[in-house]
């Protein structure tokens, strides 16, 4: 309407960083812990934004609070990870107290939340998954004829 008006700019395409756009892609961060899914562990369910460090930093809040990982199922689905963890105690028993489940769904919350500091004087190293180059796997070099010597006949 404005535009019809001669009011605005026109031509010019909306800011795409603004606060429409963002909240359509917000990933709320959810923590859900149940100690009656499984006969064997109890099931973490933690579901939020995919960031780079993500699984690395919620094994350390389970083996900070004294837990093992039994099983982990995780997937990305676009900009949010959905990660299921069946964990155990230190005896290989689920965890069934209500406090000690409140303070792990709370460790676990602080490190959802985008605002909290990276952790002190931790450096990110680069490192290859193998010693073998594998630059040059799977592609394959045309082939060529060798060229007759000039004269030949064929």
């Amino acid at each position: 309407e404005k535009a019809a008006r001669g009011e605005g700019r026109i031509g010019q395409a909306p800011d795409p960083t603004g606060n429409a756009r963002k909240a359509a892609f917000e990933v709320r961060p959810v923590v859900m812990v149940d100690h009656h899914a499984s006969e064997v562990a109890t099931v973490v369910e933690v579901s939020c934004a995919d960031r780079p460090g993500l699984l690395a930093a919620l094994s350390r809040v389970f083996n900070d609070e004294g837990l093992n990982i039994r099983s982990a199922h995780v997937a990305s689905y676009g900009e949010r990870a959905v990660d299921s963890f069946y964990v155990v105690d230190g005896k290989g028993r689920k965890v069934t107290s209500e406090q000690r489940i409140a303070e792990l769904r709370t460790a676990l919350e602080a490190v959802l939340d985008s605002r909290a500091p990276a952790p002190a004087g931790r450096k990110v190293a680069s490192a290859r998954a193998s010693a073998r180059d594998v630059s040059d796997l799977g592609r394959r070099s045309p082939r060529v004829k060798p060229v007759s010597p000039a004269g030949e006949a064929r």
